[in-house]
């Protein structure tokens, strides 16, 4: 949702600060540790599929992002982006034992 806002809003939060990187990273881990356990895979392919939709998806938001007026498309951003995806799937695949039954679908 923030990330279709113009910059004059005054319900956006600054990310321009290194906190931004770390909700940017924070965010897509969530997504694509969600997006694993959902389909419930942990392959290879799965893996880099998701880290590869996750990563696609941020960089088009950040290029919607530059028709905003005083927004900015930002490459730094979009690799916050997918750093936070290769780590949320490198996170689903590494489940405790008491964890790993719900990837299973158990």
């Amino acid at each position: 949702y923030e990330s279709t806002r113009d910059a004059g809003d005054p319900t956006l939060p600054d990310l321009t600060t290194w906190e931004g990187y770390v909700g940017h990273f924070v965010s897509y881990a969530v997504l694509a540790f969600c997006a694993l356990m959902a389909i419930k895979r942990q392959s290879l392919a799965a893996v880099l599929i998701v880290i590869a939709a996750a990563g696609f998806m941020g960089a088009l938001l950040e290029a919607y992002q530059s028709t905003l007026s005083g927004r900015d498309a930002s490459a730094f951003d979009a690799l916050a982006n997918l750093f936070g995806a290769a780590a949320g799937a490198v996170a689903a695949t590494h489940l405790p034992p008491r964890w790993a039954h719900r990837r299973r679908g158990r």
